[in-house]
C-alpha cells in the first residue's frame, strides 16, 4: 500500500508546490526528537539532563570548549559542592572571562583537546564567536561569515587528567565544533579504567567539516560500556537502543548523553 500511495501524495504535492511546506514540517518533527535542537537555546534542559547523571554531591566537572563558562556556571548552581572544575579553551578572549569566575577549584587548561600534544592551526571569527573549531567552518550557516586561522595549543584528556592528578570524572562536556572524535581517542586510557562516569557531546553540521559520522561515535562509546541517549528539547533524554542510519543527522546540532554502565 505505502509503495502504491507514496506516488500519489507526492505527485499533488508537487502539483500544489507544497513541498517547501512538507520540509519544514520535516525539520519540526525532527527537532521534537532532539535532532537539530541542541544549540544552545534550552540550555536549562541540558543542564538538567547532565545533572541527572551525577551520583555524587560534589562532582570532578570537566568543561571541553569553555567558552565562556556558561555550562560550567549553570552546574554550578546545581552543585554548590562540586570540588573541582576543569576548563579547556584556548581562545584568548574567553581565558580573560574564564580568568575572572569564582568557581571552585578552578583549573583552566588554555589549550584544545585532540589526540595529541603539540600545535594545531584554529579558525575563529568576530568577538562573541562562538563557533571556533580546529577545522575550518565549511556550512552554509557561516559561508558568508569570515574566519581567521590562527595557531593554538592542543593536549590530550589523558594528559591533561594525569597533571591534575584527576582520577575519576563525574561528568564531562564536550563542545568542541567537530573535534570531539578526536578528543575522545586522546582520552583512551581514561576510558579504559573507567575513570569517565558520563558525558555529553554535540553532533551536527561541525562533523561535516572533520568528516565523522554518529556511526564513529557509537562504536567508540559503546565499546567501553556506554548507553547513549539523545537529549530533547525540555531536557528529557531519549535511549537510542541501535545504531541505524537516520542518525547522521547534520543539519544544526543534536545534544546526546552518554552514561557509563558500570564503573570499571
Amino acid at each position: 500500500m505505502t509503495k502504491s500511495v507514496i506516488p500519489l501524495l507526492s505527485s499533488c504535492l508537487f502539483r500544489l508546490h507544497m513541498h517547501a511546506l512538507v520540509r519544514s514540517a520535516e525539520i519540526g518533527m525532527s527537532l521534537l526528537q532532539g535532532k537539530g535542537a541542541g544549540s544552545g537555546w534550552d540550555m536549562s534542559g541540558e543542564l538538567r539532563a547532565a545533572a541527572a547523571c551525577i551520583k555524587r554531591p560534589d562532582p570532578v566537572l570537566v568543561d571541553v570548549g569553555a567558552n565562556y563558562g556558561k555550562w560550567a556556571q549553570g552546574m554550578l548552581k546545581l552543585f554548590p559542592a562540586t570540588r573541582k572544575v576543569l576548563l579547556f579553551e584556548p581562545q584568548e578572549e574567553c581565558l580573560v572571562k574564564l580568568a575572572g569566575l569564582p568557581l571552585p577549584g578552578k583549573a583552566v587548561i588554555p589549550s584544545a583537546l585532540s589526540d595529541h600534544s603539540g600545535m594545531e592551526p584554529f579558525y575563529v571569527g568576530g568577538a562573541g564567536w562562538g563557533a571556533a573549531s580546529l577545522y575550518e567552518r565549511a556550512e552554509t550557516f557561516f559561508a558568508a561569515q569570515p574566519q581567521q586561522r590562527v595557531m593554538v595549543s592542543v593536549t590530550t584528556l589523558d594528559a591533561a587528567l594525569d597533571m591534575e592528578g584527576i582520577e575519576y570524572v563525574d561528568f564531562v562536556k564536550f563542545d568542541i565544533e567537530g573535534a570531539e572524535l578526536a578528543a575522545f581517542r586522546g582520552a583512551t586510557r581514561s576510558f579504559s579504567r573507567g575513570a569517565i562516569g558520563a558525558l555529553s557531546l554535540e553532533f551536527g553540521s561541525g562533523n561535516i567539516n572533520s568528516r565523522t559520522f554518529f556511526r564513529d561515535f557509537w562504536d567508540f562509546l559503546t565499546g567501553y560500556g556506554f548507553e547513549i541517549y539523545r537529549v530533547l528539547p525540555g531536557g528529557n533524554i531519549l535511549r537510542i537502543d541501535e545504531y541505524y542510519e537516520d542518525l547522521e543527522y547534520f543539519r544544526g546540532v543534536s545534544n546526546y548523553l552518554c552514561k557509563a554502565t558500570a564503573r570499571m
